[in-house]
């Protein structure tokens, strides 16, 4: 990871026309990650155990091997698929973090400062 120059270093205030331009860049730097984490937690020990207990009862029911294999892993995705946008906020909830801190931006007030 490259070092910092803290003499060339500049931190300002994000004006309003920039919102959108970090709106974009954080979409961007958070595509992939749902997948991930999704992935992160079914391969954990815990998770792995349930859906070993889960699909060895289905195999009992549906008399088929295949099927009690992918039934619990598929409702599994399809639950955290569903569930973990609204959780994180970055991922496509309706108020993420950002978004708000963005709108919430005090344009005049900046203006009067910078003026005056």
């Amino acid at each position: 990871m490259p070092k910092i120059d803290l003499n060339t270093l500049v931190i300002r205030r994000m004006r309003e026309e920039d919102i959108d331009y970090v709106k974009e860049l954080i979409k961007e730097g958070s595509q992939g990650s749902q997948t991930r984490l999704l992935l992160f937690l079914l391969t954990r020990p815990l998770s792995l155990l349930l859906l070993a207990l889960l699909s060895s009862l289905l195999r009992f029911l549906l008399h088929s091997f295949v099927a009690a294999l992918l039934l619990p892993v598929f409702l599994l995705f399809l639950y955290l698929r569903l569930s973990i946008p609204r959780s994180l906020g970055l991922l496509g909830s309706r108020s993420p973090a950002w978004d708000y801190m963005g709108s919430c931006w005090g344009g005049a007030e900046e203006k009067g400062r910078e003026e005056g």
